[in-house]
């Protein structure tokens, strides 16, 4: 059995007796709802670095488009969304926004979506014409093709900042075009969504970017550089164990038991024995709240009693709780 097992074991007993105290656990903690529909791949300690990549994307498509476009652009980034394949696909069948499906070493791994209006903002600006507000226009030939190197400035910066952060390169996989388009992946695979805003956008993004987070893991996780890759659960692990640490346990040491009758009870005197059904080469049991959780052999320590912990109390059966010889104490 795995040290990792026999902690687990370990703390359901521990959460069991503590569940039958009634001692408050202290009002300093601070609990949420969880919602099973929002994927939780990465912890609160590694979204700030998603947040980072995203400022980072902003600020490079920002610079780059700005100068293609010929004007000053300024992007702000939302916080980055963790969301399930399943209902993120549900948004991209929509043939709302035009749309681009990226790729990174020949395999899809994420979609660009794109408003109309900054799409007609765009080519108006390569054109040189006065904006249209007419946001439904089937865009021509030419202009398909000036929207097209626009597209490619945006998805060359979101890669730079990809390969700066020690993710991989993105590139397009196919054309940019006003469509639906199915999410690559399974159905439960975990995406992040990074929106980028341009002033006076209030409701959604303009600029939404859809990123696997197999791809992200690279930049988040740090496996790109040769780094032993983090488990999201640690976090919240380590949370609910600091949580539990407060929880206030009585323990006791147990030799044995033993039945006994009121009248058995009544008639002993000072210098009776009473015999335990355990041998002397069984364990003492610690119990905590009325759980027997570990078990050690019994000691004097500074002039008091104690118990030498030598493990977790043993499975019932025939040897369970026995003492090795090596172990034992006279």
């Amino acid at each position: 059995m795995s040290q990792d097992t026999d902690s687990i074991r370990l703390l359901h007993k521990l959460v069991a007796a503590a569940a039958g105290t009634g001692k408050p656990i202290g009002t300093d903690i601070e609990c949420t709802d969880y919602d099973w529909n929002v994927p939780c791949h990465y912890s609160r300690t590694q979204l700030p670095r998603l947040a980072e990549l995203g400022k980072a994307m902003a600020e490079g498509i920002a610079r780059v488009l700005g100068g293609h476009l010929g004007r000053d652009i300024q992007l702000t980034a939302d916080a980055p969304e963790q969301r399930f394949g399943c209902r993120l696909a549900e948004q991209l069948r929509s043939a709302a926004d035009y749309r681009l499906v990226l790729r990174s070493e020949d395999t899809p791994c994420g979609v660009l979506s794109i408003r109309p209006l900054n799409i007609v903002t765009w080519v108006d600006c390569l054109l040189g014409g006065q904006p249209r507000d007419d946001v439904e226009i089937e865009l021509s030939e030419l202009e398909a093709d000036l929207l097209a190197d626009a597209v490619g400035v945006l998805v060359k910066a979101v890669s730079d900042a990809s390969t700066q952060a020690g993710g991989r390169a993105i590139g397009p996989a196919g054309n940019v075009a006003r469509r639906a388009v199915d999410l690559p992946g399974e159905p439960n695979a975990e995406w992040c969504v990074f929106g980028f805003r341009t002033a006076g956008e209030s409701d959604v993004p303009g600029i939404s970017l859809a990123l696997g987070c197999d791809v992200l893991d690279e930049i988040v996780l740090g496996r790109r550089a040769g780094k032993q890759a983090a488990d999201p659960s640690i976090d919240a692990r380590a949370a609910l164990t600091e949580h539990f640490a407060r929880v206030p346990l009585r323990a006791a040491a147990m030799a044995g038991e033993v039945e006994l009758t009121v009248r058995e009870v009544m008639d002993l005197e000072p210098g009776d024995v009473v015999l335990l059904p355990k041998g002397m080469e069984y364990a003492v049991e610690l119990h905590v709240d009325g759980q027997p959780v570990l078990s050690g052999c019994a000691v004097a320590a500074v002039g008091c009693y104690g118990v030498e912990i030598v493990g977790a109390c043993g499975e019932s059966g025939k040897d369970a709780g026995r003492i090795s010889p090596a172990k034992g104490k006279s």
